[in-house]
């Protein structure tokens, strides 16, 4: 493997670690405001959803990162 693609391989972990993190932001916010906004009362089934969805994709990035350093 040459180094350009050593380094596309970081740059790509990195963007999908950000990736998660940046929307489980927006979820834990809709989660904590969903009880006190009339709006958000259609979303109440969606929210957690997408919380959970959000933490499955930060810990499979997590366990993809470790798997990728063992080799």
């Amino acid at each position: 493997m040459t180094n350009i693609e050593k380094i596309w391989l970081i740059v790509l972990l990195i963007v999908a670690f950000v990736v998660p993190i940046f929307g489980l932001i927006p979820a834990v916010y809709l989660f904590t405001k969903r009880r006190s906004t009339l709006d958000f009362i259609a979303l109440n089934g969606w929210i957690p959803g997408a919380i959970v969805l959000q933490i499955f994709y930060l810990i499979s990035v997590i366990v993809i990162g470790w798997v990728v350093s063992l080799h």
